[in-house]
């Protein structure tokens, strides 16, 4: 089973209340993608939030400790960033007595 908690700031070191997002998607190639599970329930996290996850295995009415886990939402790799309008790029002008400096 996959729990999951509201996206939070990345200075939050511990859960609070998490809520059921659904059971395991079955692996592929070794890891179970939750992206979908998660962002149905919270939407698509903040760059800079930090985002918990807590799993608990279950089997045969025996249930398994939680397993938690939480990280920040990284931002993205720049060849997946949308090019800035050219009023907000950062233009270098040099002068010929900086350029010694």
């Amino acid at each position: 089973m996959v729990f999951g908690q509201a996206p939070c700031s990345s200075g939050r070191r511990k859960r609070r209340n998490v809520s059921y997002l659904g059971l395991l998607p079955a692996p592929e190639a070794g890891l179970s993608d939750i992206t979908a599970l998660y962002v149905a329930r919270y939407g698509e996290p903040g760059v800079g939030q930090r985002v918990f996850i807590v799993t608990r295995q279950q089997k045969n009415g025996w249930e398994a400790f939680d397993h938690e886990t939480h990280e920040i939402v990284p931002g993205k790799p720049a060849d997946q960033q949308a090019a800035a309008p050219e009023r907000y790029r950062y233009r270098s002008i040099c002068t010929r007595d900086a350029q010694d400096i």
